[in-house]
């Protein structure tokens, strides 16, 4: 029941997902203005912010360093298109 964008990617031969849904009341609202790596398990990497009342997140198997480096590249155009939206 929870709505999202998801948004497959490739980079250097590996698959990035950008994922996007809104925030709940209890959700991250103001807890991330920055791009950051989210606790997560297993080999996939994760980095969140949040913009305009959604959570924005960076999937991938690449290491976090490289992970974090391309959500940070991407946060600029993301949050440009969801202050329009």
């Amino acid at each position: 029941g929870r709505r999202f964008a998801h948004i497959v990617l490739r980079r250097g031969g590996r698959v990035v997902s950008l994922l996007v849904t809104p925030i709940r009341q209890d959700g991250l609202a103001g807890k991330l203005a920055d791009v950051s790596a989210c606790p997560t398990s297993g080999d996939l990497k994760v980095a969140c912010t949040t913009s305009g009342g959604y959570a924005v997140f960076v999937v991938s198997d690449m290491p976090d360093a490289e992970n974090l480096a391309l959500a940070r590249l991407l946060a600029p155009a993301v949050r440009a298109h969801l202050a329009g939206a």
